[in-house]
């Protein structure tokens, strides 16, 4: 994880906001990438998001911006048990819980871990593959 902390406050007019961007989506100039979201610089304010999200620090046109930025790094203690933690479910809820992981993953650029949750679900309830 990506941790921003603002050492100072930029006005809106002056640019400089961190933007969460969508490489799938163009902007208004060419090279340019759709705008998810943006974090407008205030004194004390962080902003905390996924190393993989794809993300640019919009054009400063006036003033200085500060900050300070940093990693947040971790790992599992324990494996995830999803059997265990699901043990209850039917199949049918037990996929639907596999698909959301699944979405998760894909959504924090994991692709390769969303596409084995993805099998898992559509084992777990046959009738998710077909979007019902």
């Amino acid at each position: 994880m990506t941790v921003n902390i603002y050492l100072n406050s930029v006005a809106r007019a002056a640019g400089g906001a961190t933007r969460a961007l969508d490489r799938s989506v163009p902007g208004e100039m060419e090279g340019e990438f759709g705008v998810l979201g943006a974090v407008q610089p205030v004194l004390g304010a962080a902003s905390v998001f996924r190393d993989s999200l794809f993300h640019d620090g919009e054009v400063l046109r006036e003033g200085g911006k500060y900050l300070l930025r940093t990693d947040i790094v971790f790992e599992r203690e324990e494996e995830f048990d999803f059997e265990g933690l699901y043990r209850g479910l039917s199949k049918k809820e037990k996929g639907n819980k596999a698909l959301e992981i699944a979405r998760r993953l894909e959504d924090g650029g994991s692709g390769g871990q969303a596409v084995s949750w993805y099998r898992k679900a559509f084992r777990l309830d046959p009738g998710l593959e077909g979007g019902s």
